[in-house]
């Protein structure tokens, strides 16, 4: 049988190539942009805005790849700088599962709060502990703890919030970052916050990172015979957001081998065509996608019989967001008439402009 297969096409902010062609033509190079999204009939050519499945059985999305490469044809004649591309598998209509899109929206960390009300008063000279429990820790989910100690050198939790912020921001091990807000040295209105850092958590994360995108899961723990009435609780909690560059980069990444034939980014060295994610690292700015999803099933002739038998398979397409020149429109204005006639799909927002 075959095995589920997702490819992922990422556009950029540009405008849409006038008249643009995709296949080279006789003597001339294709004119799709690096990062250009466009969908494409059941030969390969350029659909029109508006057309259904009455034009075309089915369609390729077609994305314009960052290599470029020249030949010289069997007449002689030399062509440069035709842009490699890369498509999707026949998406038949009537296979059609799902058509979906999903606007950006932000990731959001764990954040935790510990309030020191007015009625606790520090004992000098008193240990005070606090421990973190990381949860989100693969091999061992909440044994990787972090415990801060501090001695009490006065009567006032503001003092003590800004001691244990400092403890915990000097600790290069520590998974979280800790602000003691409102918290001013002498008063009794202490509270420490703990926000969950983004891994790498120190190093600057960028496409060639080898590690995926991973939110800090955590609790906070109090010790002490005299923390009095203080409350500690998860005040906000975390969300993963929709295309975030980070996740685009781990979904590209994932599905190399599928589309472009490299099966390892983790070894060294790595031998990898250019990355297309806008990682707002090394490119600027910071990529924000939204993202329209494509199921469908494809069609197979199986070795132990005659009949065709269904596979399925997922396109992802991730389009920048933000300014006029975004080309989402365009494509949308193709993908929206020609789902509607093949399985009755409804229209995806213009929300996603």
């Amino acid at each position: 049988m075959l095995e589920r297969v997702n490819k992922v096409f990422i556009g950029k902010n540009i405008s849409r190539t006038a008249s643009v062609t995709v296949v080279p033509g006789a003597g001339t190079a294709n004119t799709i942009a690096q990062g250009e999204i466009v969908v494409l009939d059941k030969n390969r050519n350029v659909l029109a805005p508006g057309s259904t499945i009455a034009d075309t059985s089915g369609i390729y999305i077609a994305e314009g790849l960052p290599d470029t490469y020249s030949i010289v044809n069997t007449a002689g004649t030399s062509i440069t700088g035709i842009r490699k591309v890369l498509y999707s598998d026949l998406i038949t209509g009537s296979l059609v599962l799902n058509y979906d899109g999903r606007p950006y929206s932000a990731s959001t960390e764990e954040v935790w709060t510990i309030t020191m009300t007015t009625n606790f008063t520090p004992v000098v000279g008193a240990l005070y502990k606090i421990r973190i429990i990381y949860n989100d820790t693969f091999e061992k989910p909440g044994q990787v703890t972090g415990t801060y100690y501090y001695n009490a050198l006065t009567a006032f939790t503001g003092d003590l919030a800004i001691a244990f912020a400092s403890l915990i921001n000097a600790d290069a091990n520590a998974r979280v970052v800790a602000t003691s807000t409102g918290s001013t040295a002498g008063n009794q209105n202490g509270v420490l916050i703990l926000t969950g850092k983004v891994l790498p958590f120190d190093r600057v994360d960028s496409n060639n990172s080898i590690d995926i995108y991973q939110q800090v899961n955590f609790k906070v723990s109090l010790f002490s015979n005299n923390f009095g009435i203080t409350t500690s609780s998860m005040t906000t909690r975390p969300t993963p957001g929709q295309g975030i560059w980070q996740r685009v980069r781990d979904d590209e990444k994932l599905t190399m081998s599928n589309q472009r034939g490299p099966t390892n980014y983790t070894w060294f060295p790595i031998i990898t065509p250019p990355w297309r994610t806008q990682d707002g690292v090394v490119n600027s700015p910071v990529g924000t996608y939204n993202m329209i999803i494509i199921e469908h099933e494809a069609q197979y002739i199986s070795s132990d019989t005659q009949f065709r038998r269904q596979a399925p398979k997922v396109v992802s397409i991730y389009m920048f967001t933000g300014a006029a020149t975004n080309q989402t429109t365009d494509v949308l204005s193709v993908l929206n008439p020609w789902m509607a006639s093949a399985g009755g799909f409804d229209y995806i927002g213009q929300n996603f402009v």
